[in-house]
């Protein structure tokens, strides 16, 4: 017995001091805590969120569940254990318990309900599959929720017997939505024949509105509608009809019109910046609320009783909070930070909102407005004992490209920058294209600006075309000749750069993740003035690219063609086509399930470079898709990418 405590101890304290090792490394990516699913009670006097952190034993971010009074000054009371991911809160009709969906008992995602007051959490749902969002009927007596339909009674019967041979792109199941009543348990499907992708209940509990499509593969996304089911009768009705992407879905005033999000243009056109449309429940013509808006919208929500949606949107360097009044059509700014809005909350019954707000020296922070929502205050620090002494520095740049267009982007340097020496710089390439680099904290694994810049580089983030908070235009100046214009953009920042005196124009490092490691790839094999480069989840050849990938129809709409009747144009701007003009030492990284850029991606470009005696790595992560999500990978990538330029900078 005494052994086996020693040996419980033993291990206890390894897992303790190899936790504090991460974070010492590493501090500005795994020493920080993040708020999330902020959620006012209906009183509007409670408000429920979770911290959460990384956790190296379990090897994922582990989050607790907070209350707190608003009115007081007394801080936030544990709910819970730091156990679980906690998402998708809500709270009971009366205000007593919470529900939110977890993966507590190790069986998917499924809804769970908890008391206030403490106490053990009740399972709610026991679906087969994950639960991937719910909603609670306004009587608080049912639950719908959605999730991936279950193998049928002859599906497992084929399963079993191992005649389980499947044609491609036809053996997916669809999403439905499910009602399920909290006092029979009784669960009763609603959606048959479409592949839904959420919904939302109309107030008066009559309707479903619908987001979802006829195909259940990942690359018909652009195929969603909205559609209109009456909860009564079951019968669906087709409300639009388009090849833009619909987003988030909401009910309008007195439920008679459905809100939602597309990246389209106001004839409903794919391929633009996300903005706000309306549409009523006759099946009239979509109307986009922001037709003149230039920046990208990232979330909102409707306030039925001051006839004002709220909404996040991204102006490229910073991410701000917008209030549009249905009434006046008129757009206010809320917010002007040097930072980002994240999130927002409403409250119900007062006029505050609370929004999480994180910025270069602030890792995750709550601030709740006055009911004037002009003013805010800081009510919730995820991080208040968090080392802030040495961390980066950002300053925002702007220059121009060579067709006289203004970019800005991110120059990441140590507060006491010695300005008579030249410094090392990573020039970091975004994911997206449609994203843009921000005056946020950095502890992104594809990033990690802070522990960089600890270890002597300057980093430098460009917003280069394609990015979004800059206009449709610049957005869409990809189209056809993906590479050209964001080339440019990005060589003459780096020339900027130069300009400057800042940069050492010897010891210039290029790293990207998935469209920005397709930039990488493409960069490198025009230009050789880089010492070493980086590329996570990057595209090699765009014809063979074009049939691994789940989202194919991004690519035709990104070269405005399809592959089979344009073959020289898409093998001329496709990276390996010019492995033999290569030089620079590459580190190619990739999920070994990524689906977006497939894994054969970067061992094309790795078999290329690898022959033709050029130095290179591919380091593969299992169990990983598009996203590195296990955080020991995280670690292992940081330090692997570090190794590979601190080999090449001297």
């Amino acid at each position: 017995m005494r052994r086996l405590l020693v040996l419980m101890l033993l291990i206890f304290n390894s897992n303790f001091y190899a936790q504090q090792q991460y974070e010492k490394e590493l501090n500005t990516v795994f020493g920080v805590q993040y708020l999330g699913n902020a959620k006012f009670s209906n009183t509007g006097e409670k408000l429920v969120y979770t911290i959460s952190k990384p956790d190296f034993e379990s090897n994922i971010f582990q989050s607790t569940l907070l209350v707190k009074d608003i009115n007081s000054e007394l801080p936030a009371s544990k709910i819970s254990l730091s156990e679980w991911n906690y998402s998708s809160i809500s709270f009971s009709t009366d205000n007593r318990k919470i529900f939110y969906i977890a993966n507590q008992n190790r069986n998917g995602n499924q809804v769970y309900s908890r008391l206030l007051s403490g106490g053990r959490s009740t399972q709610i749902t026991t679906f087969p599959n994950s639960v991937q969002r719910y909603s609670l009927s306004a009587d608080g007596a049912k639950i719908l929720f959605l999730a991936e339909d279950t193998l049928t009674i002859s599906e497992r019967k084929t399963i079993n017997e191992k005649k389980d041979g499947y044609y491609y792109e036809e053996n997916r199941k669809f999403n439905s939505v499910y009602e399920f009543e909290l006092l029979t348990k009784k669960r009763t499907k609603l959606t048959f024949g479409f592949n839904i992708k959420s919904f939302a209940v109309s107030k008066n509990g009559k309707y479903l509105a619908l987001l979802g499509t006829t195909s259940a593969i990942p690359g018909d996304e652009h195929s969603t509608e909205i559609y209109l089911l009456d909860l009564s009768t079951k019968a669906v009705k087709r409300l639009t009809r388009n090849s833009a992407i619909e987003k988030q879905i909401a009910w309008g005033m007195n439920d008679d019109s459905i809100l939602f999000v597309a990246a389209a243009n106001e004839n409903l056109e794919p391929y633009y910046q996300e903005s706000i449309f309306s549409i009523g429940l006759i099946g009239d013509s979509p109307v986009d609320l922001l037709p003149n808006f230039q920046y990208q919208v990232i979330k909102f929500e409707f306030e039925s009783k001051s006839k004002k949606i709220f909404f996040i949107a991204n102006k490229g360097l910073t991410q701000q909070l917008f209030q549009y009044d249905l009434e006046s059509s008129q757009v206010t700014e809320l917010t002007s930070v040097m930072g980002v809005v994240k999130d927002f909350a409403l409250n119900p019954v007062s006029s505050k909102i609370l929004i999480q707000y994180t910025d270069p020296s602030a890792p995750d922070e709550f601030y709740l407005s006055d009911n004037s929502r002009n003013n805010f205050k800081k009510v919730i620090d995820a991080n208040p004992s968090f080392d802030k002494s040495n961390l980066a520095k950002y300053q925002p740049l702007e220059w121009f490209s060579n067709d006289g267009a203004k970019i800005q982007g991110n120059l990441i340097l140590p507060k006491n920058i010695d300005k008579k020496k030249q410094y090392p710089v990573v020039i970091q390439l975004h994911g997206g294209p449609n994203s843009s680099y921000q005056l946020s904290f950095g502890s992104f694994w594809a990033s990690f600006p802070h522990y960089l810049v600890s270890q002597g580089y300057l980093v430098f983030q460009p917003n280069y075309r394609g990015s979004t908070g800059y206009g449709d235009k610049f957005m869409r100046g990809i189209i056809e000749d993906f590479f050209e214009l964001g080339t440019e953009d990005i060589l003459s920042g780096v020339d900027f750069l130069v300009n400057t005196g800042i940069a050492d124009n010897s010891k210039l490092f290029l790293m990207g993740y998935s469209a920005g490691a397709h930039f990488t790839n493409w960069i490198i094999s025009q230009d050789q003035n880089f010492k070493a480069a980086i590329s996570i989840a990057g595209m090699a050849n765009w014809i063979s690219f074009y049939s691994q990938t789940e989202v194919p129809y991004l690519r035709e709409i990104w070269l405005n063609s399809i592959p089979y009747e344009n073959m020289d144009f898409w093998n001329e701007l496709s990276p390996v086509y010019h492995a033999e003009e290569i030089k620079t030492p590459t580190l190619f990284i990739c999920g070994e399930l990524d689906k977006r850029v497939p894994l054969n991606q970067s061992i094309e470009m790795y078999r290329a470079l690898k022959r033709m005696n050029v130095p290179t790595k591919l380091l593969i992560f299992p169990r990983e898709y598009h996203s590195i999500e296990e955080l020991k990978h995280q670690y292992q990538l940081i330090k692997a990418s570090a190794d590979w330029l601190n080999k090449y900078v001297n």
